[in-house]
């Protein structure tokens, strides 16, 4: 998953389970990476978020709890 890849490339970790993507994407930028459409990556994403597995920090930021994003993809 294109948020898991972006931890690790654009992340730093906050504690053992997070991660803070340090560079703001829109979900323009975040569809025209995965080719699917801005639509479907906004409702993905707030599907993550009522299971609180991705939120948005004071300055927009994503924190994603990587390893519960990761166990739910499996």
């Amino acid at each position: 998953m294109l948020l898991l890849r972006l931890c690790k490339s654009n992340g730093v970790s906050l504690d053992k389970n997070q991660y803070k993507i340090t560079t703001h994407f829109t979900n323009r930028e975040l569809s025209n990476m995965i080719g699917l459409s801005r639509e479907t990556v906004n409702r993905t994403i707030n599907q993550l978020r009522k299971k609180e597995l991705v939120k948005a920090d004071s300055e927009g930021f994503f924190v994603i709890k990587m390893e519960e994003l990761q166990a739910e993809l499996n």
